[in-house]
């Protein structure tokens, strides 16, 4: 049997609900972008770079754990 014909075959013995349902994600997946569709960003490597800034004392231990160490 060809894969249109186990496709048919699988949808029709669903339930009319079910069948809807299907239905709808069936469009919805044609609806999505296909592969290699996608819109290239122009987003640079280092767009950020001096806009977030890291505190010197990031990696200092917190007072709150001075017990465990």
């Amino acid at each position: 049997m060809s894969f249109e014909g186990t496709v048919q075959q699988a949808f029709q013995s669903l339930t009319p609900q079910q069948q809807e349902t299907a239905y709808q994600f069936i469009l919805f997946l044609g609806s999505m972008p296909k592969v290699g569709d996608h819109k290239k960003s122009n987003i640079s490597f280092d767009s950020l770079r001096g806009k977030i800034l890291i505190s010197d004392d990031f990696d200092a231990p917190l007072p709150e754990f001075a017990e465990y160490m």
